[in-house]
């Protein structure tokens, strides 16, 4: 296989990509111009399912609710 069929292969949405965050984890999302939206956007609407957890963010371009 070439490396563009193991790109394609490793592609997910940003839902399925924060399913393997579990309560009492620290997550840490980029910030300023490298701020990843569709990720803390997805993780925050984890937010009923997940608790005791710590969101390392530098400088965010937007609230996403977890002040």
């Amino acid at each position: 296989m070439d490396w563009r069929e193991d790109y394609r292969q490793k592609l997910t949405s940003a839902e399925e990509a924060v399913k393997i965050v579990t309560s009492g984890q620290r997550v840490a999302v980029g910030g300023s111009i490298d701020e990843p939206e569709a990720l803390p956007n997805a993780l925050w609407e984890r937010r009923d399912e997940l608790s005791d957890m710590k969101i390392c963010q530098l400088c965010p371009m937007k609230d996403y609710g977890w002040g």
